[in-house]
């Protein structure tokens, strides 16, 4: 009998620990699964706010990307029509001769103002104008929208 009463108090004792220890476990895990749940909604928010905030940027330079291509297709819109204006005045002019050569050559060869020039030649010299102006637009529209990005 001696010998259980003295096997009860340890096994009471380290039964007792063992009880303590797992409700420990228990309820700290309980805890810490909180304060990450916690967390995780801190962390969730933020991010909806985050990508709220990115699309109301993104929007904002889509329409100031979409300004600068209205402005940019309205300056060559208006240019094509100045073209088209200039290409029908040309049906006055006359034709270049077959053999290239002029049929009578003006009072002063040396100079020449654009207003001799035969109609192909005049209409090709716009044509490559009205190329390089529209390119000039589309360079200012993409420095534009880089600028915008800035």
């Amino acid at each position: 009998m001696i010998a259980l009463r003295a096997l009860i108090g340890p096994a009471l004792i380290v039964g007792g620990c063992v009880a303590v220890f797992g409700a420990g476990l228990y309820f700290g895990n309980g805890m810490a699964e909180k304060r990450h749940q916690a967390a995780l909604i801190v962390q969730q928010q933020a991010h909806a706010q985050a990508l709220i905030e990115a699309r109301a940027k993104e929007q904002g330079l889509q329409a100031q990307a979409d300004q600068i291509k209205r402005n940019s297709d309205e300056k060559i819109a208006l240019l094509n029509r100045r073209v088209s204006g200039l290409v029908s005045e040309l049906r006055n002019r006359p034709e270049r001769p077959a053999s290239g050569v002029p049929e009578s050559p003006g009072a002063e060869p040396a100079r020449c103002t654009g207003a001799g020039l035969y109609r192909d030649d005049s209409e090709f010299l716009i044509r490559l104008a009205q190329d390089a102006d529209a390119t000039r637009e589309a360079l200012n529209q993409c420095k534009q929208a880089y600028e915008a990005l800035q």
